[in-house]
């Protein structure tokens, strides 16, 4: 909390003190650390088990085809609708070109798209060519109002602040 780390609680073997307070007093607290840290592993047990009942394990390689799903409040960039919450939820379908990490991966978009072409595989699904889908292409231009249709066209003016120090 205070930019330090936690002093290093050394265990404690019953009967090393030759006061019997001190001895009885460190003896519970090793009991209660160990309480603590079970009580720790279980709820962390609960907790994993809670968010994997909703999770899918989607598996996506090289050269698949997946549909890009866009989040219209935060990316709005990409496309401003009235009503964002009413919009089609995924994007045409794009070729994965490349696995970036365990969960992130690079989509071949086309050249027109002005966002990053690495995505989560939460943002991803797996295309499957038996469906129909009602999809959006992704526009070739942002709208007027979105921040990304202003370019900047050169830098005025710098200053550097010290806070702190």
């Amino acid at each position: 909390m205070y930019g330090k780390p936690p002093p290093d609680l050394v265990a404690y073997s019953l009967g090393s003190s030759l006061n019997e307070a001190v001895d009885t007093t460190l003896s519970q607290r090793n009991t209660i650390m160990k309480t603590l840290k079970e009580n720790l592993r279980r709820a962390q047990q609960i907790m994993k088990a809670h968010a994997d009942k909703g999770r899918k394990d989607y598996k996506v390689t090289v050269r698949d085809l997946v549909l890009l799903r866009l989040q219209p409040y935060r990316q709005v960039s990409v496309h401003r609708r009235s009503s964002q919450k009413l919009s089609l939820r995924y994007y045409s379908t794009f070729e994965v070109l490349d696995k970036i990490g365990k969960v992130a991966y690079c989509l071949k978009l086309p050249h027109s798209a002005m966002i990053h072409d690495v995505f989560h595989i939460s943002m991803l699904r797996p295309f499957k060519s038996g469906r129909t889908y009602t999809l959006h292409d992704l526009p070739d231009t942002t709208n007027d109002d979105s921040p990304m249709a202003l370019t900047p066209c050169g830098v005025v003016g710098s200053r550097s602040v010290w806070r702190n120090g």
